[in-house]
């Protein structure tokens, strides 16, 4: 009779507790629309397909609260305008990203 009155008041409490669920993107999942976005910026030569793909990367970071995928996307955006801008080739986005990201 107890065990039966503990099992109800426990299923009460999780059918009445605010419970928050949301789906994330797996970080195998980013690494994979990053991988993405280095094939059409580097090998491609696409820089406005390769924006789209970061855009759509920041977008989906920002619904997700991803504040580090959020950043990282905010740097390539950066890089993308400061190539696009000098007129220089997509190929040298990778060092230009990584002497940023790792200072």
């Amino acid at each position: 009779m107890i065990v039966k009155a503990m099992l109800t008041a426990a299923g009460l409490y999780l059918l009445l507790s605010p419970v928050r669920v949301e789906a994330q993107t797996s970080p195998a999942g980013y690494n994979a629309k990053w991988a993405i976005v280095d094939s059409l910026a580097g090998k491609a030569g696409l820089p406005q397909s390769a924006l789209k793909e970061i855009n759509g990367i920041y977008t989906l970071a920002r619904q997700e609260h991803n504040d580090g995928q959020q950043i990282k996307a905010l740097v390539y955006r950066i890089v993308a305008a400061l190539h696009s801008r000098c007129g220089r080739s997509c190929r040298a986005w990778r060092p230009a990203l990584t002497c940023i990201i790792s200072s």
